[in-house]
């Protein structure tokens, strides 16, 4: 109800704001073309409360999506997507599917 999530989508542009400008990291976003917007949203990081996770997938597994989706080899993915699994504490639910994590993981 206080607008944060229309905050985080005003950020990336999904949705356009009415007045003012988006700025990140130095750069005004509303002026970009699609192509552009796409390009600089790589760099924007989201967490949605729905996480909206592939049930077929491990945890390793979907980390790994948007970054194979990017064109990053398999391999290459993994490698990127470990540290990240070991930052919030999940090293070791590499292999676990959505179903055997609980809501906090």
């Amino acid at each position: 109800g206080a607008g944060k999530s229309t905050l985080v989508r005003c950020i990336n542009l999904l949705e356009r704001p009415t007045a003012g400008a988006v700025r990140v990291n130095g750069a005004e976003l509303t002026g970009l073309s699609q192509k552009e917007l796409r390009k600089v949203r790589q760099s924007i990081g989201m967490i949605f409360q729905g996480f909206n996770l592939l049930f077929q997938r491990t945890a390793l597994d979907n980390v790994c999506f948007p970054l194979e989706l990017a064109g990053m080899s398999r391999s290459e993915a993994r490698q990127k997507a470990r540290p990240f699994l070991k930052l919030v504490g999940l090293e070791d639910k590499e292999s676990a599917y959505p179903v055997q994590l609980s809501g906090g993981q």
